[in-house]
């Protein structure tokens, strides 16, 4: 397709069963070497805990290729599963949760989108009545996940993104992370 293509650059998308996704995404890029590789998130395993695992086993193989290939989470909105992700390898994300649900800017939990009254004091787009309920919180929305997005690349560059999930993550689920993948809350 990118030989046939003049306008732009082809992400290949992945689609594989949950335990042959590191060898697959590694036979894409190795024959492809593409700019970035893309699967959706709903295919990496059943739960999240799965899921971080065939993401850290897909990082792995592709590093192992001598070049960096971002991972893109097709289906991927929620910002406590971006923050783990993150930590397993994946780069990049697309999710619909932006402007389905809104978002605790304290705690990065969602809830329903007529909710967003009970986080009132989160944004100052709440504080304009001039703005329809929809559009005030969407941007609320808009406002935490740029914020969230730059507070998670400051702490990955800072090597203290351990800590950032320290703070939003349950304890239990850190433990069972730790135990399941111990290389990446080091």
């Amino acid at each position: 397709d990118q030989e046939k293509t003049h306008k732009g650059t082809i992400v290949p998308i992945v689609h594989a069963p949950t335990d042959l996704f590191p060898d697959v995404a590694r036979g894409v890029v190795d024959r492809l070497t593409p700019v970035m590789i893309a699967m959706p998130e709903r295919e990496l395993g059943q739960g999240i805990i799965e899921k971080a695992e065939t993401i850290w086993k897909i990082r792995k193989s592709l590093n192992e290729t001598g070049q960096y290939y971002p991972i893109h989470l097709l289906g991927t909105g929620n910002p406590l599963s971006i923050l783990i992700y993150v930590l397993c390898g994946s780069d990049s994300f697309d999710g619909v949760e932006w402007f389905q649900t809104t978002v605790d800017h304290n705690t990065g939990l969602l809830y329903h989108f007529q909710q967003r009254e009970l986080f009132g004091q989160q944004s100052e787009f709440c504080f304009k009545p001039e703005l329809p309920y929809i559009q005030a919180t969407l941007a609320h929305n808009l406002l935490f996940y740029r914020k969230w997005m730059e507070q998670i690349q400051t702490n990955l560059f800072s090597g203290t993104i351990a800590e950032l999930a320290q703070n939003y993550l349950p304890s239990a689920f850190l433990k069972t992370l730790k135990e399941r993948l111990p290389e990446v809350l080091h």
